[in-house]
């Protein structure tokens, strides 16, 4: 085998060294890859939520469905509350028309006194003149 010149030599060993370092740039930035997909899955395994929770969030959900009230059955409901009230106070009137106010019941009680005791005092002096 003929023996090869120093330069040839200097010329394998430089690509046998580009070739190493060009494995060895494109293993590390596989493991840096591989290390950063590792803490993404950390993070999704932290922030994810387990069988339990995602069972209670959906009982949370249907419950919502099932007590929810839409725009149109609140006014629908709003509509209703206010005819109500609207008969309430037609009520409340009517009641304040047919009775007595308190002051007029206690002026009508003393002039009723007044009178009773007109007539107690009328009896008295017929009574006594006899």
């Amino acid at each position: 085998m003929p023996e090869l010149p120093a330069i040839v030599w200097l010329g394998i060993t430089g690509l046998l060294g580009l070739l190493i370092a060009v494995v060895a740039y494109f293993l590390k930035r596989t493991m840096t890859t591989t290390d950063n997909h590792g803490a993404a899955i950390g993070k999704l395994e932290k922030n994810s939520a387990t069988k339990d929770e995602v069972k209670k969030h959906g009982e949370d959900i249907n419950h919502i469905k099932q007590t929810y009230v839409t725009k149109e059955d609140m006014k629908e409901m709003r509509t209703e509350l206010r005819a109500e009230i609207e008969k309430i106070s037609v009520a409340v009137g009517e009641i304040r028309e047919a009775n007595l106010p308190k002051e007029d019941f206690y002026r009508s009680h003393i002039e009723t006194n007044r009178k009773l005791e007109q007539l107690q005092q009328l009896i008295v002096d017929r009574l006594g003149g006899q």
